[in-house]
């Protein structure tokens, strides 16, 4: 009975694992593709293709992508987010204690 209860809940710590994951790369590809495809294009493409003004978007979203991976931690792993909580809990009230694990 108990064998069959761990088995069943690391199957599901598994599998939110596997989904944040798989979130985690979406994101990724969705914020570096159009920058690569921009290089590419200016890389291999006529010259004046690529102007500074269509290459600032693909830039700034590519940048982004550092930001969106903390996030999606925060929202998809239970530990980072209550630790989360905890820290921002005592940056209101530091008189209660440290941020600690």
């Amino acid at each position: 009975m108990v064998s069959r209860i761990n088995t069943a809940l690391s199957r599901k710590r598994e599998q939110r694992v596997l989904v944040m994951v798989i979130t985690m790369v979406i994101c990724f590809l969705l914020c570096w593709l159009p920058y690569g495809i921009m290089a590419l294009l200016g890389t291999f493409g006529r010259p004046g293709l690529v102007t500074l003004e269509a290459s600032i978007i693909p830039s700034i979203l590519a940048k982004t992508s550092t930001v969106i991976n903390p996030i999606i931690y925060i929202f998809m792993n239970k530990q980072v987010r209550e630790w989360s909580e905890r820290c921002l809990l005592m940056s209101h009230y530091p008189a209660l204690s440290h941020c600690s694990s």
